[in-house]
């Protein structure tokens, strides 16, 4: 009998020493399963970094959290989390897809449950604009080619003068720059250009709509 005791005594102690150490000692009470997507457009994002914490400040701002578990999402945006649950304390998401973390509150878990949470998240996914200039008809070196940008942020963020002047009969180059927008709308960059051979200057308007998360491109022949 007492050998008996021992035993039951020694489980028990087994049993409250593992819990100490790993939350989920029983077994993981909750599912969350869900589908991380962008914002604006809707389509899937694989290879998201998803991090659960248990905490009511905030992961990015506050201290008072506890990190739980970890996943990732697979080629379709897909995610599953399986951790213990304790009623009545709020949780929060940090996702990271290596360009941006984005943090993302979670109410309303229910202990024992499996729930789905669809994630839409706003990625800056900054436009690029290629532009091509190239002078298929150069005169002389007195060949001037001019461009002034109408959106003032597009050429300071790229550190072009306003206008950009060239001079000489071969000018040919590319050039990249990155295009500020909003989230989920095109941004179109507007210039004038002006050009001048053989003393005969002619002026002309262009725009090009660059859409996020797009190489956009455009040749400027002269």
């Amino acid at each position: 009998m007492k050998r008996s005791k021992y035993i039951l005594i020694v489980f028990f102690v087994t049993i409250l020493v593992s819990s100490c150490k790993r939350e989920d000692w029983w077994f993981e009470n909750t599912r969350i399963v869900g589908k991380v997507t962008d914002y604006c457009n809707g389509q899937p994002i694989p290879n998201v970094t998803i991090q659960l914490f248990r905490g009511s400040k905030g992961v990015k701002t506050g201290t008072d959290y506890q990190y739980l578990k970890s996943c990732y999402t697979d080629a379709n945006g897909f995610y599953e989390i399986k951790f213990s649950a304790i009623p009545k304390q709020e949780y929060s998401f940090l996702l990271d897809d290596s360009r941006e973390t984005f943090e993302w509150q979670v109410t309303n878990i229910h202990k024992g449950k499996e729930q789905e949470i669809n994630i839409p998240v706003k990625i800056y996914y900054e436009p690029q604009l290629y532009l091509t200039v190239k002078n298929n008809s150069p005169f002389d070196n007195n060949d001037l080619l001019s461009i002034v940008f109408q959106n003032p942020a597009f050429y300071t963020s790229n550190n072009l003068y306003n206008p950009w002047n060239i001079t000489g009969q071969n000018i040919n180059f590319n050039l990249k720059l990155n295009v500020p927008f909003s989230y989920c709308d095109p941004q179109l960059v507007k210039f004038n250009w002006t050009v001048r051979k053989n003393n005969i200057t002619n002026s002309f308007s262009d725009s090009v709509l660059c859409y996020a998360a797009s190489y956009n491109t455009y040749t400027l022949n002269y």
